[in-house]
């Protein structure tokens, strides 16, 4: 899940660090950029529900 939300961070310009499926401090902190933008409370963590709300930008993107 990890790799998932790096890649779709790094398509949505984020610089969640390498996609080496670590949850490491560049990509907690890219999780949390993203959640402030999408208005939602900040965790930093993945789940299925960031992984949802990272394909929506990212389809709305297209």
């Amino acid at each position: 899940m990890v790799r998932d939300a790096q890649m779709l961070l790094k398509d949505l310009g984020y610089d969640a660090g390498g996609v080496d499926g670590r949850l490491g401090t560049k990509t907690r902190a890219a999780i949390r950029a993203f959640q402030e933008d999408e208005g939602v409370a900040q965790s930093g963590e993945v789940d299925v529900g960031l992984l949802s709300r990272l394909r929506q930008a990212r389809s709305r993107q297209q």
